[in-house]
């Protein structure tokens, strides 16, 4: 009988790493939507608690834009003002943004109305989640700040 050797045993698991590695079944095929167009995108965010295909995308210069159907159209929501929108999360009626500049903005009825926060911290909100009302968002540098 041949002995094992550190060669034989690494090749005798290619297998197993390259079947570990198969696409998902949710991750096939990619294809474009139908925007949104006027700005870089930088995060996306779905509202899976009151409606499965609504899709909010944050640009930089232009706000949040909103789709409510999967991607097919996409619209600048309402009443928002032209920032760079590093992070979105939502929940239900809840829609939070962060900002660059240490800056979050909160809707708490789908995007019709907004308040502005500064969080006290200088650096740029790169995520932000939504766990029932309490509101969170962290910073590249100042760790996670939370709404009480």
């Amino acid at each position: 009988m041949k002995p094992i050797t550190r060669w034989s045993a690494l090749l005798a698991l290619l297998p197993i790493s390259f079947a570990a590695q198969a696409p998902s079944a949710y991750a096939q095929q990619w294809s474009g939507t139908n925007g949104p167009w006027g700005g870089e995108i930088r995060c996306l965010a779905s509202n899976t608690v009151s409606n499965t295909t609504t899709l909010y995308a944050g640009t930089v210069g232009h706000g949040i834009f909103s789709s409510t159907n999967n991607g097919a159209t996409w619209a600048p929501i309402p009443h928002n003002v032209d920032t760079t929108v590093l992070s979105i999360a939502a929940s239900g009626t809840f829609i939070l943004a962060g900002t660059a500049g240490g800056n979050v903005m909160l809707s708490i009825d789908n995007g019709l109305n907004w308040t502005f926060q500064h969080i006290n911290s200088a650096w740029d909100v790169g995520a932000v989640a939504v766990n029932g009302t309490t509101l969170f968002a962290a910073t590249q540098a100042e760790g996670v700040f939370i709404s009480t």
